[in-house]
């Protein structure tokens, strides 16, 4: 009797894995192939925590695309010395005034998009 419960729940997992991997191959492969890069030439590309870890990443990773970026002021640093360009622009992102009046001055400085 426990094992023809055993067997069901077998059966069970094995239905399961089945019609996830079809799932996977025929619904969502395709979309991932054909998936087109997003371009960012000539947009500002705003960073939050730009300053370590992945959004310093980022940052870098951006710059060596010759994007403009706005992150902490050690990566701008560390970015025009290899010859990018970057731009730092403190503002705390879980104030919406301060988030505002960022987006503001970036908005209107003007080397950013020159």
């Amino acid at each position: 009797m426990a094992s023809e419960r055993l067997h069901k729940r077998i059966l069970i997992c094995l239905k399961f894995l089945v019609q996830y991997i079809f799932c996977i191959l025929f619904r969502e492969l395709p979309h991932l192939l054909t998936m087109k890069r997003k371009s960012v030439v000539d947009q500002v590309v705003v960073i939050t925590g730009g300053g370590m870890g992945i959004g310093k990443a980022l940052a870098q990773k951006f710059a060596l695309e010759q994007k403009a970026v706005e992150e902490g002021l050690r990566t701008v640093a560390q970015i025009t010395e290899d010859g990018g360009r970057a731009y730092f622009f403190q503002c705390n992102v879980t104030k919406p005034d301060e988030l505002r009046l960022c987006a503001q001055q970036i908005i209107s400085d003007t080397n950013i998009g020159s």
